[in-house]
Protein backbone atom coordinates (compact mmCIF):
# COMPACT_ATOMS: atom_id res chain seq x y z
CA UNK A 1 0.00 0.00 0.00
CA UNK A 2 1.32 3.41 -0.85
CA UNK A 3 1.43 6.46 1.59
CA UNK A 4 2.47 9.93 1.41
CA UNK A 5 5.20 11.50 3.13
CA UNK A 6 4.57 14.99 4.32
CA UNK A 7 8.66 15.44 5.44
CA UNK A 8 10.39 18.45 4.47
CA UNK A 9 13.31 17.03 2.02
CA UNK A 10 10.13 15.68 0.06
CA UNK A 11 9.98 19.34 -1.34
CA UNK A 12 10.69 17.91 -5.08
CA UNK A 13 7.28 18.64 -7.39
CA UNK A 14 7.71 14.97 -8.75
CA UNK A 15 7.68 13.48 -6.06
CA UNK A 16 4.43 11.37 -6.03
CA UNK A 17 4.28 8.70 -3.26
CA UNK A 18 6.06 6.17 -1.26
CA UNK A 19 6.14 2.50 -1.72
CA UNK A 20 7.30 -0.35 0.94
CA UNK A 21 7.84 -2.61 -2.03
CA UNK A 22 8.44 -2.53 -6.11
CA UNK A 23 5.45 -4.70 -6.50
CA UNK A 24 3.36 -2.11 -5.01
CA UNK A 25 -0.04 -2.40 -6.79
CA UNK A 26 -0.21 1.66 -6.80
CA UNK A 27 3.39 1.57 -8.14
CA UNK A 28 2.28 -1.10 -10.92
CA UNK A 29 -0.68 0.69 -11.83
CA UNK A 30 1.19 4.57 -12.12
CA UNK A 31 4.26 2.72 -14.46
CA UNK A 32 1.92 1.50 -16.53
CA UNK A 33 -0.12 4.81 -16.88
CA UNK A 34 2.84 6.30 -17.87
CA UNK A 35 3.69 3.57 -19.56
CA UNK A 36 0.16 3.94 -21.71
CA UNK A 37 0.50 7.94 -22.19
CA UNK A 38 3.98 7.15 -23.70
CA UNK A 39 2.69 5.25 -26.47
CA UNK A 40 -0.05 7.44 -26.95
CA UNK A 41 2.28 10.48 -27.14
CA UNK A 42 4.84 8.22 -29.80
CA UNK A 43 2.25 7.56 -32.18
CA UNK A 44 0.77 11.00 -32.32
CA UNK A 45 3.92 12.10 -32.83
CA UNK A 46 5.24 9.24 -35.70
CA UNK A 47 1.74 10.00 -37.32
CA UNK A 48 1.64 13.81 -37.23
CA UNK A 49 5.39 14.88 -37.23
CA UNK A 50 4.99 17.02 -33.88
CA UNK A 51 4.59 16.50 -30.39
CA UNK A 52 1.65 17.96 -29.07
CA UNK A 53 1.99 20.54 -26.69
CA UNK A 54 -1.03 19.98 -25.04
CA UNK A 55 -0.30 16.59 -24.14
CA UNK A 56 2.97 16.90 -22.14
CA UNK A 57 6.12 15.33 -23.08
CA UNK A 58 7.36 11.93 -22.57
CA UNK A 59 7.61 10.81 -18.51
CA UNK A 60 9.29 7.79 -16.30
CA UNK A 61 8.86 6.35 -13.28
CA UNK A 62 11.96 6.66 -10.89
CA UNK A 63 12.41 5.08 -7.27
CA UNK A 64 14.80 6.93 -4.43
CA UNK A 65 15.97 3.99 -2.16
CA UNK A 66 15.17 5.38 1.15
CA UNK A 67 16.22 3.98 5.16
CA UNK A 68 18.75 3.63 7.25
CA UNK A 69 22.41 4.43 5.78
CA UNK A 70 25.08 2.80 8.19
CA UNK A 71 24.73 -0.14 10.37
CA UNK A 72 26.70 -0.45 13.63
CA UNK A 73 28.16 3.08 12.32
CA UNK A 74 29.73 1.44 9.62
CA UNK A 75 27.76 2.79 5.98
CA UNK A 76 26.05 -0.08 4.46
CA UNK A 77 28.02 0.45 1.15
CA UNK A 78 30.47 2.35 0.00
CA UNK A 79 28.79 5.68 -1.36
CA UNK A 80 25.65 5.12 0.82
CA UNK A 81 25.71 8.90 1.94
CA UNK A 82 24.88 9.45 -1.21
CA UNK A 83 22.60 7.13 -2.65
CA UNK A 84 21.26 4.47 -0.88
CA UNK A 85 20.90 1.39 -3.18
CA UNK A 86 17.60 -0.59 -3.73
CA UNK A 87 18.74 -3.76 -1.61
CA UNK A 88 18.75 -2.16 1.42
CA UNK A 89 16.36 0.09 1.28
CA UNK A 90 12.99 -0.06 3.65
CA UNK A 91 10.76 1.87 1.16
CA UNK A 92 10.89 4.09 -2.03
CA UNK A 93 9.91 7.07 -3.31
CA UNK A 94 8.34 7.36 -6.32
CA UNK A 95 9.17 10.52 -8.52
CA UNK A 96 7.62 10.85 -12.09
CA UNK A 97 9.93 12.24 -14.11
CA UNK A 98 10.74 14.19 -17.90
CA UNK A 99 12.07 11.10 -19.75
CA UNK A 100 15.40 11.41 -21.82
CA UNK A 101 13.27 9.79 -24.58
CA UNK A 102 11.94 13.15 -25.50
CA UNK A 103 15.07 14.23 -26.66
CA UNK A 104 15.49 10.86 -29.34
CA UNK A 105 11.62 11.72 -30.26
CA UNK A 106 12.39 14.88 -31.20
CA UNK A 107 15.75 14.03 -33.29
CA UNK A 108 13.58 11.19 -34.54
CA UNK A 109 10.83 14.18 -36.00
CA UNK A 110 13.52 16.25 -37.18
CA UNK A 111 15.60 13.40 -39.19
CA UNK A 112 13.21 11.16 -39.72
CA UNK A 113 16.15 8.44 -38.80
CA UNK A 114 15.02 5.85 -36.04
CA UNK A 115 17.14 5.59 -32.49
CA UNK A 116 19.28 3.20 -34.02
CA UNK A 117 20.04 4.84 -37.58
CA UNK A 118 20.84 8.42 -35.67
CA UNK A 119 23.38 6.22 -33.28
CA UNK A 120 24.84 5.23 -36.25
CA UNK A 121 24.95 8.48 -38.65
CA UNK A 122 26.23 9.91 -34.72
CA UNK A 123 28.95 7.20 -34.85
CA UNK A 124 30.17 7.99 -38.18
CA UNK A 125 30.03 11.46 -38.15
CA UNK A 126 32.66 11.56 -35.10
CA UNK A 127 35.06 9.09 -36.96
CA UNK A 128 35.16 11.78 -40.35
CA UNK A 129 35.68 14.98 -37.86
CA UNK A 130 38.68 12.46 -36.10
CA UNK A 131 39.67 12.16 -39.54
CA UNK A 132 39.53 15.56 -40.98
CA UNK A 133 41.53 16.66 -37.46
CA UNK A 134 44.05 13.76 -38.58
CA UNK A 135 44.23 15.38 -41.91
CA UNK A 136 44.89 18.81 -40.68
CA UNK A 137 47.22 17.89 -38.20
CA UNK A 138 49.34 16.15 -40.50
CA UNK A 139 49.13 19.43 -43.40
CA UNK A 140 50.60 21.38 -40.26
CA UNK A 141 53.77 19.09 -39.46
Amino acid sequence: MSFICNFTNRSSGAYKFSVYSKDDPDLLHLKQLVKDKNERLRTYARKHQEIPTWYGELQCVKLMARGSRRLNGKLLHSNADSSLRHEYADYFDVYLHSSYENYWLQRELETGMTRSEMNKYDKHMSEARWLAWQGKRRLAA
